[in-house]
């Protein structure tokens, strides 16, 4: 059972970071084709970026999107380093906790850094 279990975490954290990749390359390749060329001042930010593709695309649309693929490999990320964490501290470090415990615990190690970087610099 526990060479199953381990084949099956093994394939849904490469499946999250296979999807992460996806993401983040596409996003990527949107903003290389999208800005390349573009004579002005240097896009510096996201909020410059989400600002300039709308009218660079000719649709309303596209700085929606843009911001849908940031949440999305975001939350891939994030959830890839809670499987992980869930996986070492009971695989690796034997830390028997109750399961609401320990996903609070991981996702609240993957969570607060990125919380307080957010509020720290907003």
């Amino acid at each position: 059972m526990g060479q199953r279990a381990l084949r099956f975490a093994t394939l849904d954290t490469v499946i999250a970071l296979a999807l992460a990749f996806l993401v983040n390359a596409s996003i990527l390749v949107l903003a290389a084709g999208s800005f390349y060329g573009l004579h002005g001042a240097p896009v510096t930010d996201l909020s410059e970026a989400h600002r300039l593709l709308s009218p660079l695309l000719g649709t309303t649309a596209a700085g929606l999107l843009f911001g849908i693929a940031l949440l999305a490999a975001g939350q891939s990320s994030t959830l890839t380093a809670t499987l992980a964490g869930q996986i070492v501290m009971e695989g690796f470090l034997e830390i028997r906790l109750p399961q609401w415990k320990r996903r609070l615990l991981t996702r609240s190690l993957a969570l607060v850094p990125a919380m307080l970087t957010v509020l720290l610099l907003a």
